[in-house]
C-alpha cells in the first residue's frame, strides 16, 4: 500500500517484497530474461510495466484467508490436535517492477558497521522469540524453525552469512509481528507498514561502511563523532526497550496478542459470529412433520435424516452466504477501528471534471477531506498555455530579426525593412506585351504510295 499526503492507494491486503541486486548489470539481466518469458508465454502486459512470475510460496498463518473453519490458511492439524508438519504450498503469480521500496532510508556507517552485526542479530533473535511466543506461533513455524531451514549447515568460508541471516531476521520481524528492528516499535495495522509513514521506513545498511569508518577515523585522528556515537546510543536504547517489552508480553503466557482492547473487541467479534452462524442455520432449515429437514435455498431443496446432517450440509455446501451475514457484524468495528485510525488505507475516488476528464483523488485526513483536482488542473492548464504563447513570440521574435539582417539594415526613419509581402492587398499594374511575327516554314504532306494488286 502507500500519513499525509503519502498515503495514497494503500492496500493492507497487496503484500510486497523488494529485492536488492549486487549490482545494476545483475538487475538488468534478471529483469530482461524475466521480459523474455513473459513475452514467449504471451503474457498479458501491465500498465504499469510489470512482469508476471510463478512462484511456488506458503504461508503458515494465512492472515487474509478464509475457509469453512475459521482458521485460514494453517496448516490442518493432525489427529491428535497438533499441527501436521510442513506448510502446503501453492502457486501464485508474482509481479515484478523495478521499482523502488518506499521510503527508503540508507543507515549510517556506524550503524552499519559490520562490528555490530552479530550483536544485532542476537537481539533480533531474541525479540522474535518472545514476539513468537506472546503470539502463540506453534512450533515449527517460529523464526528460529526458520532460520534452521534456510541456513541449515554452518560454512566458515560464508562471510556474509552473519548479514544474510540479520537481514532474515529483520524481515521475519517486520512481516509477521509489524515490528520495525531499526526502530525498535511495532506498527499497529501492517497498512502503516506500507502507507509511507515513518514507521514503515525499510531501512538499508550502508555499503562499505568499514571502509569509511576507517577513513573518517583517520580523519580525525582515531576518534569517532559525536554525531555517530549519539546514533549508535539511541539503536541500543531502543532495541534494549523493545526487548523488555517482548520479554513481558511472552511472560503474560501469550494470553494478549496485540494490546487488550484490541483482544476484547476480537473477542466480540468472535461472539458476534457465533450467534450469526446459529441463526443463519436454524433460519435455513425446515422441519417435516416426520421430524426430517430439508435445505431452504431454493436451487438445493435437499432432504436429510434430522437437522444435525442438515447443519453440516449448509456449512459445508453454502458457506459463502454464511460468510456475506457474518461480514455484517464487522461493518461497525471496522469504522470504529477507521475513525480512530491515523493511518487510512483508502482507494482513490474518481471525480468528473469537466473537458479534463474523470481524474482520480485521494481521501485525507482524520476527518475524511477529498481536495478537488479541477482548480489545479486549469492552472496547469493556463501555464502550459502561457509557455506556448511565449515561446511562439520569441520565435518570431527571432524570425523578424533574421529577416532585417537579410534586407541590409534598416529603412526609412530608423526602422527595419522586412520583406513582408501581403497577398491581399491588391494593386493595378500595367503589363506591355508584345508578340514578335514568327514565320513558320511549311509542313510538306507525305506522299502515299500504292499498293500493287
Amino acid at each position: 500500500g502507500k500519513g499525509g499526503e503519502a498515503r495514497e492507494g494503500v492496500d493492507s491486503l497487496v503484500r510486497s517484497s523488494w529485492a536488492i541486486f549486487p549490482s545494476e548489470d545483475s538487475k538488468d539481466e534478471t529483469l530482461d530474461n524475466l521480459s523474455k518469458s513473459n513475452f514467449e508465454s504471451n503474457r498479458r502486459p501491465h500498465p504499469d510495466g510489470a512482469l508476471e512470475l510463478d512462484v511456488d510460496c506458503s504461508d503458515p498463518f494465512g492472515r487474509t484467508e478464509l475457509d469453512a473453519d475459521g482458521r485460514g490458511g494453517a496448516p490442518p492439524s493432525g489427529p491428535d490436535g497438533t499441527p501436521s508438519p510442513g506448510v502446503p504450498t501453492r502457486r501464485c503469480t508474482v509481479l515484478v517492477s523495478s521499482a523502488k521500496p518506499p521510503n527508503p532510508a540508507v543507515l549510517s556507517a556506524v550503524v552499519s558497521s559490520s562490528s555490530r552485526i552479530s550483536g544485532d542479530l542476537a537481539t533480533a533473535r531474541t525479540i522474535g522469540r518472545h514476539l513468537d511466543v506472546a503470539a502463540g506461533i506453534p512450533k515449527g513455524h517460529r523464526l528460529e524453525d526458520l532460520l534452521r531451514d534456510c541456513f541449515p549447515d554452518p560454512d566458515p568460508a560464508d562471510v556474509n552469512r552473519e548479514s544474510d541471516t540479520l537481514d532474515v531476521c529483520i524481515a521475519y520481524l517486520r512481516r509477521v509481528h509489524l515490528f520495525v528492528f531499526y526502530t525498535g516499535r511495532t506498527a499497529a495495522t501492517e497498512g502503516e507498514l506500507t502507507s509511507g509513514l515513518p514507521g514503515g521506513t525499510v531501512h538499508l545498511r550502508l555499503r562499505d561502511a568499514d571502509r569509511i569508518l576507517a577513513e573518517s577515523a583517520a580523519a580525525a585522528g582515531g576518534e569517532t563523532t559525536e554525531t555517530e556515537d549519539l546514533l549508535a546510543t539511541r539503536l541500543d536504547e531502543a532495541l534494549a526497550d523493545a526487548v523488555v517489552r517482548c520479554r513481558e508480553a511472552a511472560a503474560a503466557g501469550g494470553d494478549v496478542v496485540v494490546n487488550a482492547a484490541t483482544d476484547a473487541g476480537a473477542a466480540e467479534i468472535e461472539r458476534e459470529d457465533d450467534s450469526v452462524k446459529r441463526t443463519w442455520v436454524e433460519g435455513h432449515a425446515l422441519l417435516d412433520t416426520d421430524g426430517r429437514a430439508r435445505c431452504s435455498f431454493h436451487f438445493c431443496r435437499k432432504l436429510f435424516k434430522d437437522k444435525t446432517f442438515l447443519h453440516k450440509h449448509l456449512l459445508k455446501k453454502h458457506p459463502e452466504f454464511l460468510v456475506a451475514e457474518q461480514a455484517k457484524c464487522h461493518d461497525s468495528h471496522m469504522m470504529k477501528f477507521w475513525e480512530a485510525s491515523e493511518a487510512r488505507p483508502l482507494p482513490r475516488i474518481s471525480i468528473d471534471c469537466g473537458h479534463f476528464g474523470t481524474q482520480s483523488a485521494v481521501v485525507r485526513g482524520k476527518e475524511p477531506n477529498i481536495e478537488d483536482p479541477e482548480p489545479g488542473l486549469r492552472r496547469n492548464e493556463e501555464e502550459r498555455r502561457e509557455r506556448i504563447e511565449r515561446k511562439e513570440d520569441e520565435q518570431r521574435a527571432r524570425s523578424r530579426e533574421r529577416e532585417g539582417e537579410g534586407e541590409g539594415g534598416e529603412g526609412r526613419g530608423g526602422k527595419p525593412q522586412y520583406a513582408f509581402v501581403d497577398v491581399d492587398d491588391v494593386k493595378d499594374e500595367k503589363v506591355k506585351v508584345m508578340f514578335d511575327v514568327a514565320e513558320f516554314p511549311a509542313v510538306k504532306k507525305k506522299k502515299k504510295r500504292r499498293k500493287l494488286a
